[in-house]
């Protein structure tokens, strides 16, 4: 009978202990278990190699670079350590300690080839990293196929407006089409060091796309460009985080075909919070005008000419250096000359990057869905004077980035976008997919 409830006991003390309502003890601290293990084998290399990475991706950079410069003073053969030091003083913001560090490890007759080339990479980030003026962008050109090109509904009849009838339903006039076409776009960043004892840059940003259709009027083929410059100043802490500001202009220009579409310039300001290792917060407010300009295939379309408005906040949690997750919500505000053209909406985002391992080779994904809501500022009274137009957009995406060479990458890209409206004539929903290559320098 004892040995029975001792069993008993024991059963009983298991379960409890297993269950989801019992305290369990605190996973181990991946930290603290490879200093533990570095302090354990004072002579291993190795071991102080992994408590370094484990440091440098909490945080903690500076522990883990007065770990390895240790074992270096033990050892100053070990090349490894002068390139996982390099690394380090490049999280660190500290590019020309980087510098040396590499070449250090170029200059060793018996550095292996794949040791080498790693080198070579690092020391390539850290001379960059160094310069006072810093240029960095990239090309695209590729194939695409959208099953709307002209987005246009793909209802046989839509609804307008007769004084004498009221609304009325009538033959859609454009219908929606499938068409190829040729796109390419263009990025490209300029950054100055101000040379400020906090973080201080000027830096520029320019943007170009290019769509040529095969199947549709050339009315449709897209030509824009976007330009915005500032400074981006450190202005203090919160806490462990750091806190900077960029106050800046933008312009952007759009035309279809050889017809100007829209001149939009003005400017705003942004806001970012950095929290090591794993978040960051952006919060952004912009403001400006919109010039439409009318052509023969848009006639009306200055009517939408007028001041606009947006406001968003974009919090990003890093999971590790090449996975991150992004979030935003913003709300858009833009008068119009017609009253009914003006609009208004809130909208969010998500989207998430990371990196997969492909037979040697690291693939980028990424993926994206968000939705946004306008509301527009009176009935228009050549569709529906009864009611104003109300938009929900969605839109969804999906990227890989295959690399060939260390500048050239393979692109495959998928985009979805519907816009459903209470004016049938302005509903729509495309599927587009696009294949090319982009260089990177």
């Amino acid at each position: 009978m004892r040995e029975y409830l001792r069993r008993l006991g024991l059963i009983t003390t298991l379960v409890l202990v297993s269950s989801p309502g019992f305290p369990q003890p605190p996973p181990p601290d991946p930290v603290q278990a490879a200093f533990a293990e570095m302090m354990a084998r004072p002579g291993d290399p190795d071991a102080a190699v992994r408590y370094a990475r484990a440091a440098a991706a909490a945080g903690q950079v500076r522990p883990a670079i007065a770990a390895l410069e240790r074992v270096l003073r033990v050892n100053p053969r070990l090349d490894n350590i002068r390139l996982e030091l390099a690394s380090l003083y490049l999280a660190a913001g500290a590019p020309d300690l980087a510098a040396l560090y590499a070449e250090q490890a170029l200059a060793s007759p018996s550095i292996p080839p794949e040791v080498a080339e790693r080198a070579r990479g690092l020391l390539a980030q850290a001379e960059t990293g160094a310069a006072r003026s810093f240029f960095t962008g990239s090309v695209f050109v590729g194939g695409r196929y959208d099953t709307d090109a002209n987005q246009a509904t793909s209802l046989a009849t839509i609804s307008v407006f007769s004084p004498q009838l009221g609304v009325i339903p009538v033959q859609t006039p454009v219908r929606a089409q499938g068409s190829p076409s040729f796109v390419a776009n263009a990025q490209f960043s300029h950054r100055y060091d101000l040379g400020l004892q906090r973080e201080g840059s000027w830096e520029t940003n320019l943007a170009a796309f290019n769509q040529t259709f095969s199947n549709v009027p050339a009315d449709y083929n897209l030509i824009s460009s976007t330009l915005d410059t500032g400074p981006r100043i450190g202005i203090g802490e919160i806490g462990d985080g750091s806190v900077a500001l960029r106050p800046f202009f933008s312009g952007s220009y759009l035309t279809y075909a050889t017809h100007s579409y829209a001149w939009l310039y003005g400017g705003g300001l942004s806001a970012y919070y950095t929290l090591p290792p794993r978040w960051t917060l952006e919060l952004t407010g912009t403001g400006g005008y919109a010039n439409y300009v009318n052509s023969a295939f848009r006639p009306t379309v200055s009517g939408y000419s007028g001041d606009n408005w947006t406001i968003l906040a974009a919090p990003t949690y890093t999971f590790s250096p090449g996975t991150f997750l992004t979030g935003a919500v913003f709300y858009y505000d833009s008068g119009a000359q017609q009253p009914f053209f003006a609009r208004r909406g809130p909208g969010a985002y998500v989207s998430i990057a990371t990196e997969v391992p492909v037979y040697g080779y690291t693939m980028g994904v990424s993926a994206r869905a968000g939705a946004r809501h306008l509301s527009y500022g009176a009935p228009d009274p050549f569709l529906d004077p009864t009611q104003s137009q109300k938009d929900w957009i969605i839109e969804a995406g999906l990227s890989l980035v295959f690399p060939i060479t260390t500048r050239v990458a393979a692109v495959a890209q998928y985009g979805y976008i519907r816009e459903n409206s209470n004016y049938p004539i302005y509903q729509f929903d495309d599927h587009a997919v696009t294949v090319g290559l982009r260089l990177g320098f």
